[in-house]
C-alpha cells in the first residue's frame, strides 16, 4: 500500500521537487504507520506495562478482600469475649 501511495505522489509531482516528493513520502508514511509505534514497538510495550498494571490491581484487591475478611472475623471475636466479660449473666 505504501508503494503505491509512493508511486501516486511520483507521478504527480515533477521530478524537480525531489525533496518535497521525499518528504511528503515520509509524512504518509509515518501517518499509515501509526506515528512509528507500528515500527518501533513502543505500542505493545505500553499495552504489556497495562497488563502487568491490571494483574498487580487484581492481586491487591483480592489479598485486600481476605484481609478484611479476616480483620472482620477479630473484631467479632474481640466484641463477643468483651460482651461476655462485661455482661451480668456471667457474674
Amino acid at each position: 500500500m505504501i508503494n503505491k501511495i509512493s508511486q501516486d505522489i511520483e507521478t504527480a509531482l515533477p521530478r524537480s521537487s525531489h525533496d518535497r516528493k521525499i518528504s511528503l513520502i515520509r509524512g504518509m508514511r509515518s501517518r499509515l504507520t501509526g506515528f512509528g509505534f507500528a515500527r518501533s514497538g513502543a505500542g505493545a510495550t505500553s499495552i504489556e506495562y497495562a497488563l502487568i498494571a491490571a494483574l498487580v490491581a487484581l492481586g491487591s484487591l483480592a489479598g485486600l478482600i481476605a484481609l478484611g475478611t479476616t480483620v472482620q472475623g477479630l473484631f467479632q471475636t474481640v466484641e463477643e469475649e468483651t460482651t461476655a466479660a462485661v455482661s451480668p449473666e456471667t457474674r
